[in-house]
């Protein structure tokens, strides 16, 4: 993908956060061409050097822009600049807003990328955790990683042109859970059973925290869109609204 640089976003001063119930869900993508300074400044301390770690120009240009992106989307809502944006990290390293003007009330997020792609999840009465991947040819040996054996099981039944797709249902719905949780993926894979056919509404999941209680989450697959499997995961029972957000060329 090479593209010219795109401009800043062109947001609304203030957009209203979503209500109880309702996840808002942003979807845009960003380009790979060369950063520009600005770009660069936009971003805290922390994701500079953060950005600075990366060795291929390309990943890094792709991280910075799905961060400036998350920066603008958080601004609308809040009513500042997207520079005024301030965030701090669980334990997990799971971020969340700091310092969120009081006229705003308290809101949750959370940002996925994959290639060109990016994802933020947004809401004001919920923890929540979101996953997109472009998918990709992959090896059946990382089933066994991933699936539990009754999703093995189901996998194997599937004709081999379906099997990629049910992977990554699979992945992103066990991704958005770890990171709804701010635990990460890991605890998930092969001990929680969200099966491999496409999900017709929300999906409850009973699943074991790090001090051993059992929480109760919400998964659901996001709406269909061309070349990208995602799923979002909440703490309260939710509706997804999907927006879509894009760059002035």
């Amino acid at each position: 993908m090479s593209q010219s640089a795109p401009e800043p976003f062109h947001t609304s001063p203030s957009r209203p956060a979503p209500p109880p119930g309702v996840l808002h869900v942003w979807l845009w993508q960003v380009s790979d061409s060369p950063l520009s300074e600005d770009e660069i400044l936009s971003l805290s301390a922390a994701e500079q050097q953060r950005a600075n770690r990366f060795r291929v120009a390309r990943h890094r240009a792709l991280w910075v822009r799905s961060h400036t992106g998350t920066r603008e989307i958080l601004a609308g809502y809040l009513g500042i600049s997207s520079a005024q944006v301030r965030f701090r990290k669980n334990a997990h390293g799971k971020p969340s807003l700091d310092a969120v003007p009081a006229t705003t009330g308290a809101l949750a997020f959370n940002l996925s990328h994959s290639e060109a792609w990016c994802g933020l999840v947004i809401a004001c009465d919920a923890e929540v955790g979101l996953d997109i991947q472009v998918p990709h040819p992959i090896d059946p040996h990382l089933w066994r990683r991933v699936l539990t054996p009754s999703e093995h099981q189901e996998m194997n039944a599937l004709p081999r042109s379906e099997q990629d797709a049910a992977f990554f249902r699979d992945w992103t719905r066990k991704e958005a859970l770890g990171k709804a949780e701010g635990r990460g993926v890991y605890p998930h894979l092969r001990r929680t059973t969200t099966g491999l056919a496409p999900f017709t509404g929300l999906f409850p999941v009973d699943a074991e925290n790090g001090d051993g209680a059992i929480l109760r989450w919400h998964l659901q697959d996001l709406p269909s869109t061309p070349g990208l499997f995602g799923a979002v995961a909440s703490s309260r029972p939710a509706k997804v609204e999907l927006r879509h957000l894009t760059f002035r060329a």
